[in-house]
């Protein structure tokens, strides 16, 4: 008689989609049942997820037992990653770690997206022009406070009291989460990632602080990096295979994420780049030819356009708001960084050696000093956000600043895989294949694909860097602006990867080890520092 084990053993966990399908089932499913059963900070969170954990250990005996396959791995981060934001975002509530939210029931005029989502569930309309320009967060396109007022309105109606309903919305964001998670495991698969050179990569996606955070954040962030990650999967299918379902899926997310957070904008320059240069280098004007692409450029057009900036269209039609309107913090403000040299804000590194790794910032948290350089501000923003609490405990200090360390190593062979990913992609000759070439047939990186990577990286970077002088604020150099970009940093350090495992001297063995092993550390550093001694 067959046991349980062989039952299980036919399920498809081999296959990703089903993998991720079960694993946002059940991030809903978990951070719903959180907000019904516990408050923030009770000892209901901990047993859930210790209860995931077991779950995850009994998946890796049974990974071990029926055979170790890619599938597998990949359910299994997947699980701990679920388990690990999870427990994240039940051990806080909705007043921790937030941006612009504010809180409901805010007693004055609430400013916050909280505010936003109230008025949608107060009102079940779009505001008015007057309303836009009196309340800070009102100037979002509106799906995802449309999105948590139906939530909010679903649950309420189901006879869930409003603080558990509004604690809920959590679930949403760790869905987004996952969903973006997913996303980022198709582009690495996609580009011919295999092996510890698609497993490193994903881990770091899976156990990293931005995403942690972003779980547990209700404001827009969360849905505009996953419909932003989607686009460029979608991207990517569409440049192996230019067919009408996959311009059209890539014209849903692209417009998709500019309705939630007019910045997913910033790819569009190198989706437009990549358009042009596959019309260019395509033969003939008939519908087997440009004739077709430009059917499907159309059809993009058509989709993305009014999704993507139909609100700041309506906006300025209707109430002659400027489509560029942004509200933002004056020279008065204690943030204000437009007094520092213009060398310091990307050369001084001198708060790193005197202050320590925690961003910081003077009179908002009554820091020592004001964080302003922006390369560092980004290395200390994408594992501790903005905030300034972190060094009133000394077990958060010290593995952070261990955390901060191994950021340099995993960063730097990112950026070394990002020169190995250029030099894959442009060397190639037809007369005489490059290994650079070679190295990239076999891995699935084509030149369209490494092009759009670094453009899309590229222009992520330069909208970032001009949007924190247009508005010289500390709050401006948030990595939550630049999220996408953990993406295309992964992607270099699986090619990387996947370069040395090509080589056999010494040294390669050695970086490979080294980069394999500070992937390791930093996950569990992470893991260690937000669902459990936060």
């Amino acid at each position: 008689m067959r046991g349980p084990l062989h039952a299980v053993q036919k399920l498809p966990f081999s296959n990703g989609a089903f993998c991720a399908a079960l694993l946002l089932l059940l991030s809903l499913a978990g951070g719903m049942l959180g907000g019904l059963v516990a408050e923030p900070g009770s000892l209901f969170p901990f047993l859930l997820c210790c209860a995931l954990f077991v779950g995850a250990v009994c998946v890796m005996w049974w990974t071990l037992y029926g055979g170790l396959t890619e599938g597998r791995v990949v359910a299994l981060l997947f699980l701990l990653a679920l388990a690990a934001r999870l427990c994240y975002i039940l051990l806080i509530s909705i007043r921790v770690n937030q941006h612009d939210v504010y809180y409901f029931g805010y007693p004055a005029v609430n400013h916050g997206h909280t505010g936003y989502i109230e008025f949608f569930l107060e009102n079940g309309r779009l505001p008015d022009g007057g309303e836009i320009l009196s309340h800070a967060q009102f100037y979002h396109p509106p799906l995802h406070h449309i999105v948590c007022a139906l939530f909010l309105r679903l649950q309420t109606a189901l006879g869930i009291p409003f603080a558990a309903a509004a604690e809920n919305l959590q679930a949403l964001t760790l869905f987004y989460s996952m969903v973006a998670l997913y996303a980022c495991y198709r582009v690495l698969k996609l580009l011919g990632l295999r092996g510890g050179a698609l497993f490193a990569p994903l881990a770091l996606l899976a156990f990293h602080p931005t995403f942690f955070l972003l779980s547990g954040s209700i404001n827009n962030d969360c849905l505009s990096v996953m419909f932003g990650l989607l686009a460029v999967w979608a991207m990517l299918e569409w440049l192996k295979k230019t067919t009408f379902p996959r311009i059209l899926a890539l014209a849903l997310c692209l417009g998709g994420g500019m309705a939630a957070k007019l910045s997913v904008g910033v790819l569009a320059p190198a989706v437009a780049v990549l358009f042009l240069i596959r019309l260019v280098r395509t033969k003939g004007w008939g519908m087997d030819g440009r004739g077709r692409l430009l059917l499907q450029f159309c059809l993009f057009g058509a989709v993305c356009i009014p999704l993507g900036i139909g609100w700041q269209a309506r906006n300025f039609l209707l109430y002659e708001i400027p489509p560029s309107y942004l509200p933002h913090l004056t020279e008065q403000s204690k943030q204000y960084l437009g007094n520092y040299p213009l060398w310091t804000r990307f050369f001084d590194f001198g708060t790193l050696r005197d202050f320590g790794v925690f961003p910081s910032c003077t009179g908002e948290y009554g820091a020592a000093y004001f964080e302003h350089c922006i390369p560092l501000a980004i290395l200390k923003m994408s594992l501790f956000g903005e905030y300034g609490y972190w060094t009133q405990v000394s077990a958060f200090e010290t593995i952070g600043t261990f955390l901060f360390g191994l950021n340099l190593l995993v960063v730097g062979g990112s950026l070394a895989g990002m020169g190995v990913c250029a030099v894959s992609a442009f060397r190639t000759r037809r007369s005489s294949p490059s290994p650079g070439a070679e190295f990239a047939r076999r891995n699935g990186l084509s030149r369209s694909s490494a092009l759009f990577l670094l453009l899309a990286w590229a222009s992520l970077l330069f909208s970032y860097t001009a949007f924190c002088f247009k508005y010289p604020h500390f709050c401006s150099m948030d990595f939550r602006y630049i999220v996408p970009t953990l993406l295309y940093g992964a992607v270099f350090l699986g090619v990387l990867l996947s370069r040395l495992k090509t080589r056999t001297t010494r040294p390669s063995r050695f970086l490979r080890a080294l980069l394999y092993a500070a992937v390791a550390a930093f996950c569990a550093c992470s893991v260690l520092l937000y669902p459990f001694f936060f």
